[in-house]
């Protein structure tokens, strides 16, 4: 449907169908995408992602959160978070995929979803007139001489509760009226750094970190184990020792000591 696309091909958002608010107005879409290219390449092409935004005018983009982490002979991460003119999102995503390529990278997978909203708004906004009526009418009654106070108490309950129903139902209008002006689009980056810290642009040396932390991992796996057997053994050895103590006296006890004669 228009409301919800996912594609994983490299293409991206250029052949996600139904993205352009063009051919599908009244829906709300959401962009992310996940990339993976060099570790030394993952900040440069934020930059560039982050100057594409700026070329664009903070009217038409804008940047809501920032990323990147580096962890020792370990992974490099990143994330950016944009919020940008309905329009402009579909030509922004797929220009980022060329960004992404030019410094030796790939998309690995780009997710579109959207929300129809335009029926939604147009409900409330009926509602909000139907219960306009309904307030105008009430406030017309109260208005009026020889009202009893009974009557008169109930209809300005009815009142306060229209009026906050139609409070509410304009918040939460406008919330989606926000929601269709503007586009969130997030990018996630991920270094060629894969698991146990192996970079494929240096095999060696990141083999011999592997195997290091590797013989740590393991090292410290015996140390603990001895830690924990040691008392037990000690004491297990401290056992033995004194049932051989107090069995080689009960079997001095038991041989009778023999008394040498003469001829």
């Amino acid at each position: 449907s228009a409301a919800e696309q996912a594609v994983t091909e490299s293409g991206g958002a250029a052949e996600v169908t139904g993205a352009d608010p063009s051919v599908a107005p009244g829906v709300a879409f959401a962009y992310h995408f996940n990339f993976r290219l060099p570790d030394d390449k993952v900040s440069l092409a934020q930059d560039a992602h982050i100057a594409a935004c700026a070329r664009l005018g903070q009217r038409r983009c804008q940047v809501t959160g920032l990323a990147f982490e580096k962890q020792e002979d370990g992974p490099v991460s990143g994330r950016i978070t944009f919020l940008l003119e309905p329009l402009a999102a579909r030509a922004f995503t797929r220009d980022a995929v060329d960004a992404v390529q030019r410094q030796d990278g790939e998309l690995v997978n780009s997710q579109v979803n959207g929300e129809e909203l335009a029926k939604g708004i147009e409900s409330s906004q009926s509602n909000s007139a139907q219960m306009g009526g309904d307030l105008a009418r009430i406030e017309a009654r109260l208005r009026q001489p020889g009202l009893g106070d009974r009557e008169r108490m109930e209809l300005q309950s009815q009142a306060a509760r229209l009026r906050g129903d139609m409070s509410d139902a304009e918040q939460q209008r406008g919330a989606e009226e926000d929601r269709l002006a503007s586009t969130p689009v997030e990018f996630v980056y991920a270094g060629n750094t894969g698991i146990a810290g192996f970079d494929s642009s240096r095999p060696f040396a990141s083999a011999l970190g592997a195997s290091s932390s590797s013989f740590g991992t393991a090292a410290a796996t015996v140390l603990m184990l001895v830690g924990y057997a040691l008392p037990w053994a000690l004491m297990l050895g401290g056992v033995v020792l004194l049932w051989r103590f107090v069995r080689r006296r009960l079997l001095n006890q038991a041989v009778p000591a023999t008394v040498p004669t003469g001829d």
